[in-house]
């Protein structure tokens, strides 16, 4: 329970901390908070066991009016996570809205880093993580808005990544408290956040680096006989991958990087990997650059000069047209590295960079990294590419690209709505392709990954509500005799 909205967490790292605003509402006193520079409008603090403790921030009936929570000024000086829990009272009314802004000095909105229509089932709780790299003082802002019915607004469980820059000494009462002096810091290349607090102090273009995943390389792992089930042993493609997205002192995203490292080919079909920037115009890409040479060879794939796919809306980059480029074939048996006791490959590594500005100029409108999240990276392969461009086989619940053959959705064993956000799924919930923040242990030739990982069932047919944990090393998960080692 916190007793005030601040928490210092030191992290033994270097010589590194960071600071976290905290509020959970637990004392249930609206003037305490008030005191402590949080900004209430037609909002209070009410007893409540539908969120988390005993109080929670209700807003009035959201037929009426806006509904607001401003916070303490918070000092940003590296990457975190806004994350809060939301709801309504109940499930009336038409229409029910959040945005969440940043407020900068002047008061006025800096970013908007959220915004959610509460569907149908308002009442459901939404746990909100909203990922933020930026620097200087700001405060949050929650807005409510509705139309009809009753309803009301609730928010708890906050935390907000940085350090608490208020002066409550400096309060009229009302919680609209002033700033503490700001002071002056070190800016080698003038760009404005100072030398310690950017990944490119001495590079005005360039200011902060995201990757994901943050601390080591995921995997991902395909089935190429979509839109039938196939063997289900999930390795015609293991890649192990870590994105990088560069950003300016704006947060407009200058380049994105990647690294691929394939691992496994359990396929006997010349398949291609690539990815879609969702939402990036194909147009809006400056540059392509690939460490691979010939990586894209033939008549399947038509290329720009600017590196993108032809015929595009949105920025779609070939890694490779046929994965054998980079794992050469060694051996008698189907595939690479698939096999206990057939050759062993040395995996491959492919690095692509993506340009989007130069010399702090973009072509079109600049990407906001704020307004374009990491999950915008839509990775996929196109099965038999050396046969035609249209088996598109992408992970659960992303978008085809606009030259996928959209009529092999509902076929086979495929389950998917392309109008809807359900896509590349069977009947019974189970994906073609996996994406995991771990550098994958994955099956044997023809091997049924529900066979070699015990969990992996329950928590496809879940939803991924059970068992999130299913691809670890863990006691019953696994049937290590399934499982590829070298």
């Amino acid at each position: 329970m916190k007793k005030l909205a601040i928490t210092l967490f030191a992290i033994i790292f270097g010589m590194t901390a960071f600071s976290q605003v905290n509020q959970d509402f637990e004392t249930g006193n609206r003037a305490t908070y008030k005191n402590d520079c949080w900004y209430f409008s037609q909002t209070n603090v009410n007893a409540s066991k539908e969120l988390q403790g005993k109080y929670a921030l209700h807003t009035g009936s959201l037929s009426n009016g806006t509904h607001i929570l401003i916070s303490p000024w918070v000092k940003f000086t590296t990457a975190g996570e806004l994350t809060f829990s939301t709801k309504m009272s109940a499930d009336n009314g038409s229409s029910r809205k959040l945005k969440v802004y940043l407020l900068d000095l002047s008061g006025k909105v800096f970013e908007t880093v959220y915004e959610y229509d509460y569907p149908g089932v308002k009442t459901k709780v939404v746990n909100a993580v909203i990922s933020l790299k930026l620097t200087g003082v700001y405060r949050v802002k929650w807005e409510f808005t509705g139309e009809g019915g009753s309803s009301k607004g609730m928010l708890d469980e906050i935390s907000i990544p940085g350090e608490y820059f208020s002066d409550p000494s400096a309060n009229d009462g009302t919680g609209d408290c002033q700033v503490l002096p700001i002071p002056v810091e070190k800016d080698s290349d003038s760009d404005g956040p100072g030398d310690n607090r950017e990944d490119y102090p001495e590079d005005e273009t360039r200011a902060y680096d995201i990757k994901y995943p943050a601390t080591e390389a995921g995997t991902l792992a395909f089935e190429d006989l979509w839109p039938s089930k196939g063997d289900y042993d999930f390795n015609d493609l293991v890649v192990d991958y870590q994105c990088q997205i560069v950003t300016d002192s704006k947060n407009e995203i200058v380049e994105i990087k990647a690294s691929f490292t394939t691992r496994a080919i359990g396929a006997s079909f010349h398949n291609a990997f690539a990815l879609q920037l969702d939402n990036i115009p194909a147009a809006s890409v400056i540059r392509v650059t690939n460490s691979l040479k010939n990586a894209v060879s033939g008549s399947t794939f038509k290329i720009m000069s600017n590196g993108v796919e032809a015929g595009q809306k949105y920025a779609t980059v070939v890694i490779f047209d046929n994965a054998y480029k980079v794992l050469p074939h060694a051996g008698t048996v189907t595939g690479v590295n698939t096999t206990i006791g057939a050759p062993y490959v040395t995996p491959t590594k492919v690095d692509i960079m993506i340009t989007l500005k130069e010399n702090g100029k973009s072509v079109g409108d600049a990407i906001k990294f704020l307004e374009w999240p990491i999950r915008n990276i839509n990775l996929f392969i196109v099965a038999k590419a050396d046969q035609g461009r249209g088996i598109e086989i992408h992970l659960p619940d992303y978008q085809p690209t606009d030259l996928a053959d959209r009529s092999l959705f509902g076929t086979g064993n495929d389950a998917s709505i392309p109008e809807s956000s359900v896509t590349y799924r069977s009947v019974d919930h189970l994906p073609w392709a996996l994406d995991l923040p771990v550098s994958f242990a994955y099956p044997i030739e023809k091997s049924d990954i529900v066979k070699a990982y015990l969990m992996f069932g329950p928590w496809a047919e879940s939803g991924g509500q059970k068992y999130a944990d299913w691809y670890l090393d863990k006691g019953g998960y696994r049937n290590s005799s399934l499982i590829y080692k070298h």
